[in-house]
């Protein structure tokens, strides 16, 4: 498979009204809704499981017979749920100023991620910076999905620690 979209997507139910979900946003299981989705709610949020896109390239569960479409083509009772690749991600600076290669986890806006600057699911890392002044404005950057666990610890810091005669002495 080859060509210009970047990302392997799945399409998945959801929670609420189709239009409430676009491009980019982070999303958690339902439930309410038996193998559905909905949208991020609070920060570090432990359930990450993806981000809507619809770039995929590759999109899995399209023989199944339940999903309705429009008449322009998409689906009306599933959207796309990226797996892996790059996929632009709804971020706020919230936690801080987003530079390439940051973690990013979900944030108090729903749907919406940010960076992590502690332990927990992340949904993947940073392609792009983020910087805008107004934690409260959303942007998109485009990300790197793989929804992982992050420790919270940079590898600088690791290396710092372990490299300080403080914490080597037995």
């Amino acid at each position: 498979i080859s060509g210009g979209l970047t990302d392997i997507g799945e399409y998945i139910k959801f929670e609420g009204n189709r239009n409430d979900y676009e491009q980019g946003d982070l999303v958690t299981p339902s439930s309410i809704v038996k193998e559905g989705i909905k949208k991020s709610q609070t920060p570090y949020q432990s359930d990450l499981i993806g981000v809507i896109t619809t770039t995929a390239g590759f999109i899995a569960g399209g023989g199944d017979e339940t999903i309705t479409y429009q008449p322009n083509g998409e689906p009306e009772n599933r959207v796309i749920i990226a797996l892996a690749g790059r996929v632009l991600v709804k971020v706020s600076t919230e936690n801080g100023p987003i530079n390439i290669g940051d973690p990013i986890t979900s944030s108090s806006t729903p749907g919406v991620g940010m960076k992590a600057t502690r332990s927990g699911r992340i949904i993947g890392i940073a392609l792009e910076s983020y910087n805008d002044p107004n934690p409260s404005h959303i942007g998109k950057i485009m990300v790197f999905v793989n929804p992982t666990w992050f420790s919270g610890m940079e590898t600088s810091t690791i290396s710092e620690i372990s490299n300080n005669p403080r914490f080597n002495s037995v």
